[in-house]
């Protein structure tokens, strides 16, 4: 036939037709086997062999919001660890002395203690005049739990900055170290708390070392109400300040303190205590006033 005749002259030409009517099946064929850009047989890649980049792997939404919930969740554990109780104490006799407790649980019954207490006391200074090289005592110690935390016990053990106790010309930081031993308990109508410290100089003169101790026990019947008795709690206040050291001087108790108190605490923790009755040495007074106001965070 002609036509045949002619693709076998021309062998190229007729090979030409065949690419060109196969590029053109398919593309018009390429919507329904599911390719939108259809290419030549000579616009195709050749390198068969390089593979194609997986595709990208995004992260459900459910497992992102559980990521966020448990990173929030573990920083509020981490907070929880954490407390602290700010006091603001004034008395008849060392004045006004501010003191921030703080703990750390590390385990539920144990808790590393801190705290800071600021002595403003004119005559605990240089000269007695106030104002330069205040007593600053700065502790550390160890919180110890009991009877499912109505009882704590808190060893702890203090620096001292200043020149109370060493009785030196010029300000001086470790003049001084106090062990303290608070023992506090906070029950359903009960409460209370005993403390002793020994301050102890060490650094010369050395001239003074104090003990210092009270305790306080009160009642809060009215507990199970709504009502502003709720808040209510009454005890007795004993408390006792020796002079066991006096190198230039004597020794021997300071004043012995005794009378009630009173105390309104809110559910949140802040609370005012004030006690007040008489020191029966009468060495420096003789009655006494003592006013704490507190409160937890």
């Amino acid at each position: 036939m002609t036509w045949v005749k002619e693709a076998t002259r021309f062998p190229r030409l007729h090979l030409f037709g065949l690419r060109a009517v196969s590029w053109a099946l398919l593309t018009l064929a390429g919507p329904w086997l599911g390719s939108t850009n259809a290419q030549s047989p000579q616009d195709r890649p050749t390198n068969l062999a390089e593979p194609s980049a997986p595709p990208a792997l995004t992260m459900p939404a459910e497992s992102s919001a559980a990521q966020v919930l448990l990173s929030e969740a573990t920083r509020e554990e981490k907070s929880n660890r954490f407390s602290a109780n700010l006091t603001l104490s004034q008395d008849s006799f060392f004045g006004f002395y501010p003191i921030l407790n703080g703990y750390y649980d590390v385990t539920d019954r144990v808790q590393f203690s801190f705290y800071g207490q600021l002595w403003t006391t004119p005559s605990f200074s240089v000269g007695g005049s106030g104002g330069s090289g205040l007593w600053t005592e700065i502790g550390i110690g160890m919180n110890f739990k009991l009877l499912d935390g109505k009882f704590s016990f808190n060893p702890q053990i203090a620096a001292l900055n200043g020149v109370l106790l060493s009785g030196a010309s010029q300000p001086q930081a470790f003049e001084g170290i106090v062990p303290t031993i608070p023992l506090n308990h906070s029950g359903d109508r009960t409460e209370g708390q005993a403390y002793v410290g020994y301050y102890l100089a060490t650094r010369q003169p050395r001239n003074n070392d104090f003990v210092h101790w009270w305790v306080y026990g009160g009642l809060h019947p009215f507990t199970d109400t709504d009502r502003l008795l709720s808040i209510l709690s009454v005890g007795c206040h004993f408390e006792q300040l020796f002079h066991v050291r006096n190198r230039l001087g004597a020794t021997g108790n300071l004043y012995t303190w005794i009378g009630p108190y009173v105390q309104f605490k809110l559910p949140n923790g802040a609370y005012v205590r004030f006690a007040s009755g008489w020191d029966t040495r009468e060495s420096v007074s003789n009655c006494f006033y003592k006013a704490t106001l507190g409160l937890s965070f």
